[in-house]
């Protein structure tokens, strides 16, 4: 991750995501990676969290899931992504102002060749402020 602080404007940090995590972000699983990259090294001010929002607003296949708590006990606004068959990402934001609480990785097939259920967590990231 880049010691230089964290671009306010969405196109700029973009632009600042490809360059420390993947040389050019392509796809929504790769931009939420890249949020996780992101916040497990910096804390964001509300410039730069309302300009992450604004990136994962436009995040093609993303759509509001409904009201959630995280694993931290917060209340929280879900979005979800289907990947790869059997993967769904979640991400949460919090509902007043829109940063990032937490991201999750859960199965959404069962897989008994890998002793997996629909529904388990296959990772977990939260975040405080």
């Amino acid at each position: 991750m880049s010691a230089t602080r964290p671009p306010h404007d969405p196109t700029r940090l973009r632009a600042y995501l490809a360059e420390t995590a993947y040389g050019e972000i392509r796809t929504t699983p790769e931009l939420l990676d890249a949020t996780a990259q992101l916040l497990d090294h910096w804390t964001l001010g509300a410039r730069e969290s309302a300009a992450l929002a604004r990136l994962l607003a436009d995040a093609d296949g993303l759509r509001p899931a409904g009201r959630v708590t995280d694993r931290l006990g917060r209340p929280g606004q879900a979005y979800v992504y289907d990947d790869r068959p059997g993967v769904r990402h979640m991400l949460i934001l919090d509902p007043s102002v829109g940063a990032v609480l937490g991201l999750e990785q859960t199965f959404t097939t069962d897989q008994p060749e890998y002793g997996v259920r629909a529904g388990d967590v296959m990772q977990y990231s939260a975040w405080m402020r």
